[in-house]
C-alpha cells in the first residue's frame, strides 16, 4: 500500500450511514505509513439547519450501522464498537473473539443488536444478540442451528431473522429455514423443506418481498441453473423454473413489484415478469 494510489481520490464520498436528519462523508483520504492505514476525515452534515461540523480526524475504521446516537462498527474483524455521534466517542467496544470474526451487524431492534460471526477454523456459524446500549453479549444462536455464513438477513416487515439455505454435502440436498424473532431472540421456525426442488438443486441466493421468497438454485457450486419461488409463511413451493441461456453462475437476484431481475457472471441481467391472471 502507497499513498500514489490513493492520491487523486481526495474527494469527499457518501457513507451508507445515513437518516432523514443527515450523514456522513468523509475528506483527506490518506495513507498513514505510521500506522499502515488509509485514514480519512469524518465530516457530518446535519439536513435539519444544513451544518457540517468535523465529527472525527484520522479515522481508519469503517461505519457499519446508525442506531439513534451511536454508530457501531468493528475494526479489526473481532472488536465490536459504539461510537457516539454526539460526541466522538467511543462508549464501549466488546471482543467477540471467541466466536470468530465478525462477518456483518445485520440489524438494531429496539434495545437488541444483531452481530453475524463466522469461525471459519471450525465451521461454526453464530448471531449474537447484544444489549445495544452497552455492548453486553445476552445471546448466542447458532450451535444447534443450520445456519447459513453469508445467507442470513434482516426483514424489516417482519422484524424476524432469516436464514435460508440447502445442505452442501448431501444428495438429496433438502432446503432449512431458520426464522428468529429480532424483538425477543426466539427460534420461530427451525425446519427443513422437503422435497421442495429436485433432489440435486441446492438454494443459492435469496431476496424477501411480499410474502414470498425468491431464491437461485445450482446443480453444482460453479453452475445455477434456476430461480423459484416460495410462500413465505406456508413454504410451499409457488413456482420454479430454468433460467434459459445462462451462463454459469446466478451472481445476484433482486426483486421488484411483478418482476424478478437475475445477473449472470458473464454480466447478462434476466428480466422475469409475472403474467397476468
Amino acid at each position: 500500500m502507497n499513498d500514489t494510489l490513493i492520491k487523486d481520490i481526495n474527494h469527499s464520498y457518501i457513507f451508507n450511514t445515513y437518516s432523514e436528519n443527515g450523514c456522513f462523508y468523509y475528506e483527506n483520504l490518506h495513507y498513514d505509513p505510521k500506522d499502515d492505514k488509509v485514514k480519512k476525515d469524518i465530516y457530518y452534515h446535519d439536513f435539519n439547519d444544513n451544518s457540517i461540523r468535523l465529527f472525527a480526524k484520522g479515522f481508519s475504521e469503517n461505519f457499519q450501522l446508525v442506531l439513534d446516537n451511536n454508530t457501531i462498527t468493528f475494526q479489526p474483524r473481532t472488536i465490536l464498537k459504539s461510537l457516539s455521534l454526539l460526541t466522538g466517542e467511543y462508549e464501549w467496544e466488546v471482543d467477540l473473539s471467541e466466536y470468530g470474526e465478525i462477518r456483518s451487524v445485520l440489524a438494531a431492534v429496539q434495545d437488541n443488536l444483531w452481530v453475524l460471526a463466522n469461525d471459519y477454523k471450525n465451521n461454526r456459524h453464530s448471531l449474537l444478540r447484544l444489549d445495544a446500549n452497552s455492548g453486553r453479549l445476552m445471546q448466542v444462536l447458532g450451535e444447534d442451528l443450520k445456519l447459513s455464513d453469508a445467507h442470513v438477513k434482516y426483514i424489516k416487515e417482519k422484524q424476524t431473522l432469516l436464514s435460508f439455505k440447502s445442505s452442501i454435502s448431501t444428495i438429496p440436498s433438502p432446503s432449512t429455514l431458520v426464522e428468529i424473532d429480532a424483538k425477543t431472540g426466539d427460534v420461530l421456525r427451525n425446519v427443513t423443506v422437503e422435497s421442495m426442488l429436485e433432489p440435486n438443486l441446492k438454494v443459492g441466493l435469496w431476496q424477501y418481498q411480499d410474502n414470498q421468497l425468491f431464491f437461485t438454485a445450482n446443480t453444482t457450486m460453479m453452475t445455477t441453473t434456476h430461480i423459484g419461488v416460495l410462500d413465505y409463511n406456508t413454504l410451499a413451493l409457488l413456482w420454479y423454473i430454468e433460467v434459459p441461456g445462462r451462463k454459469g453462475l446466478l451472481k445476484d437476484i433482486q426483486v421488484s413489484t411483478g418482476k424478478i431481475y437475475v445477473l449472470d457472471q458473464v454480466g447478462t441481467l434476466h428480466i422475469f415478469e409475472k403474467e397476468s391472471d
